[in-house]
């Protein structure tokens, strides 16, 4: 067990030692660290990619925007389902 302490270890590894699941995920983690590892690198040396993901950011970032400004309640546009200068159109039975 090396030096940790008691109090560090996994519940699993205090007990009974590595289990197969446990195996697998960090199997599993490793790999997600070495995809990520190369989309870093893909990211960095492709300026195509970068414009393509900031324009995605982008376009993100001002929809949460909009929504934001637009939200009821608070400080968004609406404060209300019905605000006082909104115009109700006539209905086509009341004609």
């Amino acid at each position: 067990m090396g030096s940790r302490l008691p109090h560090r270890l996994a519940p699993r590894e205090r007990v009974g030692g590595q289990s197969r699941k446990n195996q697998i995920y960090r199997v599993f983690r490793e790999v997600g660290h070495a995809v990520r590892t190369i989309v870093l690198f893909r990211y960095l040396s492709d300026p195509q990619l970068r414009e393509q993901i900031t324009r995605a950011t982008n376009k993100a970032e001002a929809y949460n925007g909009y929504t934001k400004w637009l939200h009821f309640g608070g400080d968004g546009y609406l404060r209300s389902p019905r605000p006082p200068n909104f115009r109700r159109r006539p209905s086509s039975s009341s004609t």
